[in-house]
């Protein structure tokens, strides 16, 4: 049987995030403090970019907040 090691596979935008102010000024803040946006002219590009960079933040905000949530039940 073929087995190989698969990767951590697609990653989704918790929705829930964005009725969060500070999760919203974060992604604004990504987004306009991004330096290959404005110096890139291919717009694929730039949105593969973008896409990169706000998945990043989310899983760091996320893990924050899961973080922050564990201690409290303690």
């Amino acid at each position: 049987m073929y087995s190989e090691k698969r990767g951590p596979g697609l990653w989704k935008l918790n929705c829930s995030f964005l009725k969060d102010k500070e999760y919203t000024q974060l992604i604004n803040d990504t987004i306009h403090s991004s330096d290959l946006t404005n110096q890139c002219q291919n717009p694929a590009l730039k949105w593969e970019f973008l896409k990169y960079q706000i998945r990043k933040v989310s899983l760091e905000y996320g893990g924050r907040k899961a973080k922050e949530r564990r201690k409290k039940k303690l």
